[in-house]
């Protein structure tokens, strides 16, 4: 990273920064010299800002990930139990199916993403809802690419 930061930041003095004129037959002027030696500071002085700015945005950007995750998977977790209960009173019901397959799906869970993304698939062919069919397949494609399986992963032996 600090590579990358001191090219940007000589690119931008070398951009917004007159050159200082070179002596062409002997040594720099002590002014030239003394330019030059200000100009370096001043390069030296915002490169370090900028990485300062840079590490305290990454922490604070890393700290509202890391507490927002859990706070999001504490709340996700309840609404799959929520909706687990449901299916084990109702089997059949395939927006919770649906629903389940978009939550395991943000808890990163892809297995089990496309179990009940499949399974939403199926009760939606049967209740002939074309729209529901169509959500489900589209999810499915999204998952099985997401997490790299194939639709054979899926298919139980008879």
């Amino acid at each position: 990273m600090k590579p990358l930061i001191s090219l940007v930041v000589t690119a931008l003095l070398f951009l917004f920064i007159p050159a200082v004129p070179q002596a062409q037959d002997g040594p720099l002027e002590p002014e030239q010299k003394r330019i030059e030696e200000q100009l370096k500071e001043l390069g030296e002085e915002l490169h370090k800002k900028l990485m300062a700015s840079i590490h305290q945005l990454l922490d604070r950007e890393t700290t509202r990930l890391r507490t927002g995750r859990k706070s999001v998977d504490v709340a996700t977790r309840k609404q799959i139990e929520n909706l687990e209960d449901i299916l084990k009173k109702d089997p059949g019901n395939a927006h919770a199916h649906f629903e389940a397959g978009e939550l395991y799906d943000q808890l990163g869970d892809g297995a089990s993403a496309i179990l009940h993304m499949h399974r939403a698939e199926q009760l939606f062919t049967g209740a002939r809802d074309r729209k529901g069919v169509a959500e489900a397949r589209r999810e499915l494609r999204h998952y099985y690419s997401k997490y790299d399986f194939r639709t054979e992963d899926f298919d139980l032996p008879q």
